[in-house]
């Protein structure tokens, strides 16, 4: 078939990217999901986010959309009783990460011929992953710091710049707002 081929040409010659979002790091690690979190935060902030939110008739399990909302909602209740703001929580619970399981795949993981990757997870693991050894570009502020053939761009922004994490509406609203979306965009698109 074509696209085998053109798929092992491209991994042959390094033109892959790989891109991980949510559940990468909880499937190396101990860390939470982003439902775990939501969840954790309210229940330590003494909130019932139930009440703010849609269930899937299917499934009974939250809707995507609704963390994104729950981000929101916690932020401003944080705001009104002046409590941490959640990227504050995030900077602090994801800030350390150790591969404690699955470290087969970890390590196939590191050996591929992959040279970009693409994520939206706010921790370290990827960092971790190849011990440092990565140019770290992270959005939305623009913040490159140059070691490495190998590539990562932190689309969400990152725990080592908590003020670079978009996590609710608003963010997403300022990061497009204030016109950072296109030169983010033509750095993923050379």
């Amino acid at each position: 078939m074509i696209i085998d081929y053109e798929l092992k040409n491209n991994f042959i010659n390094r033109n892959l990217a790989f891109f991980c979002g949510a559940g990468f790091s909880s499937n190396f690690s101990n860390s939470k999901t982003w439902t775990e979190f939501i969840k954790d935060v309210y229940s330590e902030a003494g909130e019932d986010f139930s009440r703010y939110i849609f269930y899937n008739e299917k499934d009974g399990k939250i809707m995507p959309s609704e963390l994104i909302k729950l981000a929101e909602i916690y932020d401003i209740i944080a705001q009104k009783k002046n409590r941490t703001r959640l990227s504050e929580i995030i900077c602090r619970e994801f800030a350390e990460f150790k591969a404690t399981r699955n470290l087969v795949e970890w390590d196939l993981l590191r050996d591929l011929p992959i040279e970009t990757f693409i994520t939206t997870n706010y921790d370290l693991a990827i960092e971790k992953l190849f011990e440092n050894d990565i140019d770290v570009i992270t959005f939305p502020e623009i913040i490159i710091d140059y070691k490495s053939t190998r590539k990562l761009y932190k689309l969400h922004g990152s725990v080592d710049y908590p003020e670079s994490i978009i996590i609710n509406e608003s963010d997403y609203f300022r990061f497009f707002r204030d016109y950072k979306y296109f030169p983010c965009k033509a750095l993923l698109n050379p």
